[in-house]
């Protein structure tokens, strides 16, 4: 079993509750797990696992390139779809507009449910990308889909979730779209802004500090599937 930090108090409830009913020996990964990029096939294939059973992340490393047999358990998290479709009906009437809808992938059921909501009032025009093997409409800290523009200014982008972290990482990758997020929790929808200039102005002063030195170390993380050893000979 892996779980992330949050649900781990869970893990010991789970690990009976699949000793008594499948007749299984469960082992609970202790190992710090911040995204789906960690999913810890690596680990469970050392430790002779069957079955590696990952909660709350979606399929980043797809099912045929895990070590051992992977089985991702979705956690679902659920909003009120009405209050969502109602608010981006207020704010956005023109219905020949096309709107985009992302998020986290725990909304990922109340998006698809607010969508269906808003086609039933009219809108022909609402899109769920996808960046395979992710979910449609899920965007993830370090994966978002790349929006296809269609060289007009009235595309709205609508994400669905609490926080900035993924939420900026769709920013970052589509720089030319208007972004308002809408928090399930607080149930308000915000107009958000990504200050690009000064990222680029960061990233650029530590290219140049990092290009002076004749010795660079790079660093390869090796916490479950993080570290990309084809990108590291690439830059080695």
């Amino acid at each position: 079993l892996q779980l992330p930090e949050g649900f781990l108090m869970f893990a010991c409830l789970l690990a009976d509750i699949l000793e008594h009913f499948a007749n299984a020996e469960v082992v609970v990964l202790a190992d710090a797990t911040y995204g789906a990029c960690c999913v810890d096939d690596i680990a469970s294939f050392f430790l002779d696992a069957d079955l590696l059973v990952h909660y709350g992340h979606s399929c980043l490393v797809p099912l045929d390139e895990t070590l051992v047999p992977t089985l991702y358990v979705f956690v679902d998290i659920l909003v009120d779809a009405d209050h969502l479709a109602n608010t981006i009906a207020l704010n956005f009437p023109a219905k020949e507009r096309r709107l985009i809808l992302m998020g986290t992938i725990q909304f990922n059921a109340s998006l698809f449910q607010a969508k269906q909501r808003l086609g039933e009032m009219g809108y022909a025009s609402l899109v769920t990308p996808q960046s395979k093997p992710r979910s449609p409409a899920e965007v993830l800290g370090c994966t978002s889909p790349k929006l296809p523009s269609l060289g007009t200014a009235d595309d709205i982008v609508v994400f669905v979730g609490d926080g900035r972290f993924h939420l900026e990482a769709a920013m970052i990758a589509n720089p030319n779209f208007t972004f308002y997020q809408y928090d399930p929790f607080k149930k308000l929808l915000s107009l958000e802004e990504y200050d690009f200039p000064r990222m680029m102005a960061i990233r650029g002063a530590a290219v140049r500090a990092g290009s002076r030195p004749r010795r660079v170390g790079v660093v390869l993380g090796i916490l479950g599937r993080q570290g990309n050893v084809h990108i590291l000979k690439r830059l080695c």
